[in-house]
């Protein structure tokens, strides 16, 4: 994931946020107190292991695609025009959840980028798929639906030049300004 690296110093110039990730105790009280809630840190001496079946990701192939710049991060859709619609099903999911774009967090260098943890410690990046349940097509909508969404998080250690996500990674610096956006053919 080193080819990352230079997207993740474009944070800089992607615009001025309203947020950040430095001073949590200004947060939203959700946050804070509620459950279900972003960012989380997995203390695996005290997490309890589930036997949930497997989570199923089918027609996640590859096709066309936007990349914008949200203002605080990297966004990619487009996955709703494809005639095959990634979605994913089992696990602890009580339905067929289609993704509707992913987005990526990263930080000022290798070692913080996640918003969530494993035991304390932060990744060099992470990407959230966002899926909402089958019928549901806009993110109030979703949002108002118990279990209307379905975020699948992975977190991303840097590693060796690649070629994997080469063009993600062209697209991610033509669009330093918030609001552009770059089309790519596959992804």
């Amino acid at each position: 994931m080193q080819q990352l690296y230079p997207t993740m110093q474009l944070d800089r110039d992607m615009g001025q946020s309203l947020w950040s990730y430095s001073n949590l105790g200004h947060w939203g009280y959700t946050c804070d107190t509620g459950r279900l809630q972003s960012p989380v840190n997995l203390d695996t001496s005290t997490a309890e292991c589930v036997s949930w079946g497997p989570i199923e990701f089918d027609d996640y192939g590859s096709g066309r695609v936007t990349v914008r710049n949200t203002g605080h991060s990297a966004q990619v859709d487009g996955f709703t025009e494809w005639a095959q619609k990634p979605h994913v099903t089992g696990g602890n999911l009580p339905g067929k959840y289609y993704l509707q774009q992913f987005h990526l967090h990263w930080g000022d260098n290798d070692s913080v980028g996640s918003e969530n943890t494993i035991d304390g410690r932060h990744y060099s990046a992470e990407v959230h798929f966002v899926h909402f349940m089958e019928g549901l097509n806009t993110t109030s909508e979703a949002a108002k639906t118990p279990h209307g969404i379905a975020v699948i998080a992975l977190l991303m250690q840097a590693a060796p030049d690649g070629m994997a996500l080469q063009g993600l990674e062209n697209a991610i610096t033509e669009i330093r300004t918030p609001g552009k956006c770059q089309k790519l053919d596959s992804i």
